[in-house]
């Protein structure tokens, strides 16, 4: 027996589809089967709670769902159900009924919650679970071939000591971790797997009290380090920056920026916002960067903790005059505290995947190398920083070995067509002269005759148009030349 839906037609059995999303995202729910018109006239969509109780969301092609959300559903143009901005409510079955029969989906959604909801700080434990609901949080778990996996923004498994991972059930998984400082603003991810295939992912970021935020910069790259707004300031605090406990600058309540130790401050600026422009990065503008409020000499708060570590690629190549000479990459990252946790790995273009080099620490620096051979090299390659696994930061060099091979091409084939014009333009007057000895020129230049038909002699002056056309001919053949040479290079 059927569900009586309100407009007094029923959904019969059907198969159900499985469509999963994440609290936050989106889902489109087909409307398999359906034959409609243009204006999805014909289509019903209604939601079953408890899989018995209908709630109409679309009747005859209208949404009737109330607005108690960002955003409603829409209608998409094959009449597929459209819901944007998922909350958990949201989950559940669904029904489309039209002319040839009906569909059934069961969206199911993931999500994150954490414990203790409060605020967070360094050392503090934090446990985060992840559901797969039917809706609502109810998880009804009777899936085979569904896996949760809390993994890293390269989509690979965390793992590592400081995790501890348990599964209550194949749709409920928690991770315990103790935070540190940089895990501040850091995004924790699970990921659902449904027969060895990524169906969604949700994530969750931790925000910390005592945050020290980690950036990774390029060799001679330029920073930006926020703090705060200059407006927070009562009468007689001001904001100041410091460089591993070293000031470097204070900005006062009425805009003023006061360098506080001199030559310590090279390709560094404060600007009228309290920021902190670094100009043109160096190794020995690496380091912990603090903004703090200050009350005479006393410190009040800390309003930006930031360590910012140095990442160089180079190249080196070997003996390029043998048939199979190469190049050898070196990667560094320059870790200011230590280089716990952080690691390094390359992007090669022309393997199209991420490839893992040998990594060896040198005091705080580490080192990795990547040997390729010059026939092999890439159009790009990227060394990346990663910590705990995630993608921090990556500097990229592009490699126009190629380039620089049809450059030399073109070059050639510009100086042949040149060559080959001027001996054309030799022997087109040698001819004439050899034909109509009496040609002469005039005092700017211009071509003029004595002749005509080789006849009896008339001066006169070539025809201005002649003249016209001659220097557009050489004008056009100098634009031929330009036009390949942009091509060829």
């Amino acid at each position: 027996m059927g569900v009586v839906f309100q407009t007094g037609q029923a959904f019969g059995p059907s198969e159900e589809t499985k469509v999963y999303s994440s609290v936050g995202g989106r889902a489109v729910l087909p409307c398999s089967g359906a034959k409609f018109s243009r204006s999805c006239a014909e289509v019903n969509w209604a939601k079953l709670w408890m899989s018995i109780v209908p709630e109409p969301v679309v009747c005859s092609g209208r949404v009737v769902t109330p607005s108690k959300r960002s955003s409603e559903p829409r209608l998409g143009a094959d009449c597929s159900l459209h819901i944007d901005n998922l909350e958990k409510e949201d989950g559940g079955t669904y029904v489309c009924e039209h002319s040839a029969g009906n569909g059934t989906i069961s969206l199911q959604l993931l999500s994150i919650s954490v414990e203790p909801s409060t605020a967070l700080a360094v050392s503090h434990r934090v446990s985060l679970h992840c559901y797969l609901s039917a809706f609502t949080g109810l998880v009804l778990c009777n899936h085979s071939g569904v896996k949760l996996t809390w993994v890293t923004e390269r989509g690979t498994e965390l793992q590592g000591d400081r995790y501890s991972i348990s599964y209550k059930s194949a749709c409920h998984t928690v991770l315990s971790v103790v935070l540190r400082a940089t895990d501040h603003q850091r995004k924790w991810s699970c990921q659902l797997t449904e027969q060895q295939e990524v169906k969604t992912t949700v994530s969750h970021v931790t925000a910390l009290t005592d945050a020290v935020e980690e950036m990774f910069a390029s060799e001679g790259q330029t920073l930006m380090l926020p703090c705060t707004d200059p407006a927070s300031l009562s009468a007689g605090e001001k904001l100041q920056w410091s460089l591993s406990e070293t000031p470097l600058f204070s900005l006062t309540t009425d805009g003023q920026v006061t360098a506080l130790v001199k030559g310590s401050t090279q390709g560094l600026r404060m600007n009228p916002d309290a920021s902190l422009s670094i100009h043109g990065m160096t190794e020995k503008l690496s380091g912990r960067y603090c903004c703090s409020k200050l009350n005479n000499s006393d410190r009040i708060s800390v309003h930006r903790m930031i360590v910012v570590h140095l990442l160089t690629l180079s190249r080196d190549s070997t003996d390029n005059t043998k048939a199979n000479s190469s190049y050898s990459w070196t990667c560094s990252l320059t870790c200011v505290d230590s280089c716990e946790d952080l690691n390094l790995t390359w992007s090669v273009s022309l393997a199209g995947s991420q490839q893992d080099g040998a990594v060896d620490q040198i005091n705080k620096t580490l080192v990795s190398k990547l040997i390729l051979p010059e026939h092999h090299t890439p159009g790009k390659i990227a060394c990346i920083a990663l910590s705990d696994g995630t993608e921090r930061g990556r500097q990229e060099w592009t490699f126009q070995s190629g380039n620089k091979m049809l450059t030399a091409a073109g070059l050639l084939l510009l100086a042949l067509i040149v060559l080959i014009s001027a001996i054309g333009v030799v022997l087109h007057v040698k001819r004439r002269q050899e034909t109509c000895p009496g040609t002469v020129y005039d005092n700017i230049g211009m071509q003029a005759h004595i002749y005509e038909d080789c006849g009896e002699a008339v001066s006169r002056r070539a025809p201005l148009r002649s003249q016209t056309q001659s220097l557009e001919t050489a004008q056009s053949q100098i634009n031929t030349l330009y036009v390949l040479q942009s091509d060829v290079s």
